[in-house]
């Protein structure tokens, strides 16, 4: 398996791990057509909305992004995802989740003998109503390193969507 495809597996293990602690539930479409990678929804009750969903376009790079005024700078190559994220007529929020991780596979997970760490960290945006770009080759896109992608942010998020809330 080529570098990018494990790079590629390892974040939706990440994921997976951080929707299974909250309590969500994972599916995959069978094709990617529309930039979204997978689709976690959660049972909730007491909301507006039982069963909240939230659409992910997954990324992940190993390399050091650059910080400014508390947002990593991440360029994303692909317009069509960030054409697709940032529309504003959606049934179902999406988001890009953005998976860093280090360069060596060797480093990516560490065991010891009562638990396992999985490394490095995810960050999570929305793009919905972002303007519209004239570049052909990518888009560098903030993502606020206040925005952690983990189980107790996901569980707010799904709680946002029950609640007919913009997250």
């Amino acid at each position: 398996m080529e570098k990018t495809e494990r790079m590629q597996q390892f974040s939706l293990a990440f994921v997976y791990a951080i929707a299974a602690q909250a309590g969500c539930n994972h599916s995959e479409p069978v094709v990617d057509d529309h930039s979204v990678d997978l689709t976690l929804s959660k049972n909730v009750s007491g909301h507006l909305w039982d069963d909240p969903e939230i659409k992910i376009q997954m990324k992940s790079t190993h390399q050091d992004l650059r910080c400014c005024d508390g947002v990593l700078k991440y360029d994303l190559h692909n317009i069509k995802n960030y054409n697709d994220l940032r529309k504003m007529n959606l049934q179902i929020q999406r988001i890009l989740v953005l998976v860093r991780m280090p360069e060596d596979p060797n480093d990516w997970i560490h065991y010891e003998n009562d638990h396992i760490e999985l490394y490095r960290d995810v960050y999570w945006v929305s793009l919905k109503g972002l303007p519209e770009t004239k570049n052909k080759a990518g888009v560098t896109i903030d993502i606020p390193i206040s925005q952690r992608f983990n189980a107790s942010e996901l569980m707010r998020m799904m709680n946002c969507i029950a609640d007919g809330e913009e997250i």
